[in-house]
């Protein structure tokens, strides 16, 4: 049997992807990559699309391992494995991939992107911002790229700089939602905030009119910004025309019965006996919403030797690790009761290794719950 060549298969899979039959395009790359199980570039455009296109990261893995072994200092090879591990919820791999595929020096704005936001998935908000700065220099009006590095602005406290991206974003894109909830957490809203308004008068009516699912996010927003402004009755109307968008019912019984369960199973006694990591180098604030937990963390990371994780979510990971469901009382108990001072310490150093200060004169790290 003739084999093919590369050339003509990826000129079908460009007709293919554009036409939209993604299926088709992928079955053309399966049948083509076992008959050329040495080309680098069909295992690359196969992944590509099993990631960006299908959106089954998962079914990418033979061909990443694949293309690990055939080109496994191609900075392409990294960001897609990267991309893929990200989007199965392996960061630390996928961090791993991108450390590489920096190194190799990529010239990729999808790369630097997809780079980016692993570190800010990981609370690493300077490397972030260097991979989006980037990005945005060989590419800098993707749209994407604009709103990922607001994001990271805002996460890193630097609101004002937040928001001003966000505002020259609602210039170009005033209808882009997101853009929306950047601006919500990077500034207090004014009555007379053209923001404010479009999105009252023609994005929020607009969404209702045609139902879009997105509806119950615009109108959280908007009660975020009537209570900025002091319209409390619409701020109230706002949130629970959101919440009845989305048919959610809060069920007290439900969190009553988590705290009770948490409190019947938690006993003091559970933290005497059992030590962690002698190190003293994290420092976590723990408290409940709007009581000042941001702030706080705020402050102390303007620190110079003190670097702010921002709200890293690595001990919620743990949980998880260890088996914790969100709402399980006495899941969490049963979690916290079986820890060993070993194993304490393995994931205390577990937590160090995946929390390292950017800034490597910091004394302390800080970490938001």
């Amino acid at each position: 049997m003739k084999k093919p060549l590369p050339k003509a298969v990826l000129r079908e899979v460009d007709r293919l992807e554009a036409a939209g039959a993604y299926e088709e395009a992928a079955a053309k790359l399966r049948d083509t990559t076992r008959q050329l199980p040495d080309n680098a570039t069909l295992s690359a455009r196969l992944i590509l699309i099993y990631n960006r296109r299908l959106n089954t990261p998962s079914k990418a893995k033979a061909e990443i391992d694949r293309l690990l072994k055939l080109a496994p200092k191609s900075p392409i090879t990294h960001e897609l494995a990267a991309e893929a591990a990200q989007s199965m919820g392996a960061l630390q791999q996928a961090r791993k991939h991108v450390d590489l595929m920096l190194q190799l020096r990529t010239t990729s704005p999808d790369g630097l992107y997809i780079g980016a936001t692993v570190y800010q998935n990981l609370g690493l908000h300077k490397r972030a911002v260097l991979c989006i700065k980037e990005a945005l220099r060989l590419r800098p009006s993707h749209l994407p790229s604009r709103l990922l590095y607001a994001s990271v602005l805002r996460s890193m406290g630097q609101l004002p700089e937040a928001e001003k991206i966000s505002r020259a974003i609602f210039a170009e894109w005033p209808d882009n939602l997101r853009n929306y909830a950047i601006w919500s957490t990077a500034c207090q809203q004014t009555a007379d905030d053209p923001m404010y308004i479009y999105l009252r008068d023609v994005l929020e009516p607009d969404l209702r009119a045609r139902g879009d699912p997105n509806h119950y996010s615009a109108l959280g927003i908007l009660g975020k910004a009537e209570n900025d402004i002091g319209n409390f009755d619409a701020a109230f109307a706002c949130f629970s025309k959101s919440k009845d968008v989305r048919d959610l019912v809060h069920d007290r019984s439900t969190n009553a019965k988590f705290v009770d369960d948490l409190i019947a199973g938690t006993p003091k006694s559970l933290f005497s006996g059992t030590t962690g990591h002698d190190c003293q180098v994290p420092v976590l604030i723990v408290g409940m919403p709007r009581t000042g937990s941001t702030l706080m963390e705020q402050i102390l990371a303007s620190h110079p030797q003190i670097e702010g994780l921002g709200e890293s979510g690595l001990l919620r990971a743990t949980a998880r690790k260890e088996g914790h469901r969100n709402h399980d009382g006495a899941k969490l108990s049963r979690v916290i009761g079986s820890l060993s001072t070993e194993k304490t310490k393995v994931l205390a150093t577990q937590y160090l290794e995946e929390a390292p200060a950017e800034n490597h004169q910091a004394l302390l790290i800080v970490d938001k719950k």
